[in-house]
Order: C-alpha cells, then structure tokens, then sequence
C-alpha cells in the first residue's frame, strides 16, 4: 500500500511540473525548460533555478503575476478533492 501511494505522489508531482510547464509564459522558453521535479526522498521540488522566475510566478510593481507554479498546484489540489469525495 505504502508503494502504492508513493508512486501516486510521484505521478501527481510530475503532473504538477507539466502543468506548470505548460501555464509557464514562453519568451525565449528557458522558464518552460527549468521547471524541474528533483525527488528528495519522502518530499519533492517542483520550481525553476531561473533567477527572474519568482518574479514572473508572484509578480512585481511593473509586471502582473503570471502564477504558473501555484495554477499547476491548485489544478492538481481539484482533482485530488474530486476523486476522494
């Protein structure tokens, strides 16, 4: 059962970075191609290293949030309660 739910996370984060993947906004496409899934163990990371990509996920004075990373999240968050419920 334990390997089982891991490997539901594990798929259910890789849909996270995809997600983001794709609601990323493509300039040059380096943002889009960041995103990375780095498995920690019993936790993981789903982010990109770029330095300019908080600015675009939470915005700034002169530019709106595009919010990628937490969509993709909160996507991924809707389908959970849908299929416990």
């Amino acid at each position: 059962m334990e390997r089982k739910i891991k490997r539901d996370f594990r798929t259910a984060c890789k849909n996270v970075q995809v997600e983001a993947q794709n609601l990323a906004p493509v300039r040059t496409g380096a943002l889009k191609n960041s995103i990375e899934l780095v498995d920690l163990g019993d936790s993981v990371y789903i982010g990109s290293k770029t330095p300019y990509a908080g600015y675009i996920e939470y915005g700034t004075k002169k530019i709106r949030p595009v919010a990628f990373l937490r969509r993709a999240l909160a996507k991924l968050l809707l389908k959970f309660k849908a299929s416990v419920i």
